[in-house]
């Protein structure tokens, strides 16, 4: 294949590990031994730095060492109710659906039991029915909840750390009678949440563990290890970014976000890059006349590997920006979705910062999402994967041709989509059906 992908880190994940000697230590503590641990650990960190792929591999890393571990993941974005009450009916029907067993049946019966009970009763006794199904499932479960902080949005702060529906029961759920060893693991960008609102998490409920932005050095060593993985293509795609390109770019990342995906983008394109350049070569040589003849090679006399090297040259999903979108994180979709909305292909930065702001709102997320920093570091993101460019208007531009760094207060940066809005609207929502109400709204 021409595109290269880093589908297997190693781990630990490089840059990142002392975090995953603590994930590990956590892991160890939960599920080693007779089979009675379980604990909870609250993972934070800003978006890009590593959280939720490292638990990923640490969780992957145990299952091969001990295959009867099963693993859930829940992402609190997808729940229809964004509680704790809508996260503990998700996790006993996902693990009824592992199970093969009747899921609407239970279903009704939880609807029931809810409606007939007192609210505090109610969150209690659905604690205690996905325990059962959990242990139903294995005596040792990794349970991941990832964008924890949506569950307390809007219920105010009294409740979003301790309390009845609250952080407090979800990391007390190993204690209860039926659990397994259960090794919690709840992730999210804020770094206070535990201590938000009027009853704070319980001391020593939960472990946690900060991720903090990716510095110079990390991402430089994150950058060499993605291209030293790729073997003979990774030495050809650092000699063709240059190594005073790649350090330009490290360091610009490190100053404004501390986020690894566009230095690994970048990464990935340049091999993508190399490793058509290698499979061209042999092809050029094969086609160079040797006699006078036409300059160009029809189709009917291409060879076999000449044609798969011009489809792939053509596939709109090597080649097209908006194929990426589906990939993105919801933060960058959400942006997409604010420029595509705007009446032209161009719009000012401060604009976009009120216009993204808006939309988060509309979808229920968090607000700090629009701050300058954080929308400069999407914009950031999206210019490398070539849907945008960044323009400055006033003396620090330079040139509308070379991308412009975001100044501080943005009021001298245009934005303006690669692609049209149209198209960029069609790909949004046909990666994301939960944006297409925005679009629709914004349009």
């Amino acid at each position: 294949s021409a595109c290269v992908v880093w589908e297997t880190p190693p781990y630990p994940l490089p840059a990142r590990e002392e975090e995953c000697a603590v994930l590990d230590s956590h892991l160890n503590a939960c599920l080693a031994g007779n089979g009675k641990g379980g604990g909870g650990l609250y993972v934070s960190g800003g978006p890009g730095t590593g959280k939720t792929c490292s638990i990923r591999m640490a969780a992957q890393a145990w299952r091969c060492r001990d295959p009867e571990i099963v693993i859930m993941e829940v992402n609190c974005m997808e729940l229809p109710q964004r509680s704790v009450t809508g996260l503990l009916q998700h996790i006993a029907r996902k693990a009824l659906r592992q199970q093969g067993e009747d899921v609407a049946a239970h279903h009704e019966g939880v609807r029931g039991a809810s409606t007939a009970s007192p609210a505090l009763r109610s969150c209690q006794g659905l604690a205690a029915q996905a325990v059962v199904r959990l242990a139903q499932l294995s005596s040792r479960v990794i349970l991941i909840v990832d964008e924890v902080d949506q569950l307390f949005r809007h219920q105010g702060l009294r409740t979003a750390a301790g309390g009845s529906g609250s952080l407090d029961l979800l990391f007390s759920l190993h204690r209860l009678m039926g659990a397994p060893a259960l090794a919690m693991i709840a992730i999210a960008n804020a770094v206070d949440l535990l201590d938000r609102g009027t009853m704070p998490v319980t001391y020593g409920l939960c472990r946690t563990l900060l991720f903090k932005p990716y510095s110079v050095d990390q991402l430089r060593s994150i950058a060499k290890a993605r291209l030293a993985a790729a073997g003979e293509s990774g030495a050809a795609a650092e000699q063709s970014m240059g190594r005073v390109a790649l350090e330009l770019r490290v360091r610009q990342v490190a100053k404004r976000s501390g986020d690894c995906r566009p230095v690994v983008y970048m990464c990935e394109q340049a091999l993508f890059q190399a490793s058509l350049d290698r499979e061209e070569a042999p092809t050029q040589a094969e086609t160079a006349p040797t006699t006078p003849g036409p300059s160009t090679v029809q189709a009917s006399e291409m060879t076999p590997e000449q044609r798969a090297l011009k489809r792939r040259r053509s596939d709109p999903s090597t080649n097209d920006p908006l194929s990426a979108i589906e990939q993105l994180p919801l933060e960058q979709q959400v942006l997409l979705c604010a420029l595509a909305s705007a009446e032209g292909e161009t719009v000012q930065f401060l604009d976009l910062c009120s216009r993204f702001k808006e939309m988060c709102k509309k979808l229920r997320q968090d607000t700090s999402l629009a701050s300058k920093q954080a929308v400069n570091s999407a914009l950031s993101a999206l210019e490398q994967r070539g849907l945008l460019g960044l323009h400055g208007t006033g003396k620090r531009s330079a040139g509308r041709n070379r991308s412009a760094i975001c100044p501080p207060n943005g009021s001298k940066t245009v934005v303006e989509l690669a692609v049209s809005c149209a198209a960029v609207r069609q790909a949004v929502a046909k990666a994301n059906a939960m944006l297409e109400t925005c679009l629709i709204g914004g349009a």
